[in-house]
């Protein structure tokens, strides 16, 4: 768990566990609040998304299924971003031109 959870960031896999000892329950919040990698950069927190799912599945016990649904959920939220304005602001902003 040496290496980091995705190239060019400081952010390493053995954090994972010990998030998860702390509470950490979904990728989304390795990803927002432990990491703050969604917010960092968007492609590479995609990129982290099977990489965190694998560590969180083997530390926390989650079945194939959950981690399926882990995955989707986190897949979600970061759609929910659009670089330096979240996507639903994107949204609003064309449907009111």
């Amino acid at each position: 768990y040496k290496a980091p959870i995705v190239q060019g960031y400081p952010y390493l896999l053995a954090e994972i566990p010990y998030a998860c000892r702390e509470q950490a329950r979904t990728i989304e919040d390795i990803l927002s609040r432990r990491t703050r990698l969604s917010y960092l950069n968007l492609d590479a927190a995609h990129r982290a998304i099977p990489v965190v799912a694998e560590v969180m599945a083997d530390t926390l016990g989650w079945s194939e299924s959950e981690t399926k649904r882990q995955i989707e959920q986190a897949e979600s939220f970061l759609d929910t971003f659009a670089g330096p304005e979240p996507a639903a602001a994107l949204e609003d902003k064309s449907m009111s031109e």
